[in-house]
């Protein structure tokens, strides 16, 4: 397991249950037998800010949700959803300064189709 995301991933998951709280919502891998539609999100890195009078408070996490759905409509349909929950997220209360979407793609699936987002967010 990385250790990446360890500050951002309950915020990441608590915004996704809550946005979309009729999915399942894993970190990192789904479990055994989990049925579509369901996510799955993995932070990939972490990246501290440097000032000129050394490390900031913030750091650049850049993470993925990969969305997963039985047909290619309701995956895409998952996806703007997920976009829309995260992609320009802020939030003063949760240390969330910015959120925002860099790339996405599609693919057949075993079990239906899969899609990935990927995000970068500044938080504290």
């Amino acid at each position: 397991m990385n250790t990446y995301g360890m500050a951002i991933e309950p915020r990441i998951h608590a915004r996704l249950s809550e946005d979309l709280s009729a999915l399942a919502v894993f970190p990192t891998v789904a479990s055994d037998g989990a049925q579509p539609p369901f996510l799955v999100y993995t932070v990939t890195s972490a990246d501290t800010a440097n000032s000129l009078s050394g490390p900031s408070d913030l750091t650049l996490y850049s993470f993925t949700v990969d969305s997963y759905a039985l047909t290619a409509p309701d995956l895409l349909t998952l996806m703007a959803s997920v976009k829309v929950s995260l992609h320009g997220w802020r939030d003063a209360e949760e240390d969330v300064m910015h959120c925002w979407q860099t790339s996405h793609s599609t693919t057949p699936a075993d079990n239906g189709y899969q899609g990935q987002q990927s995000f970068n967010i500044w938080a504290k």
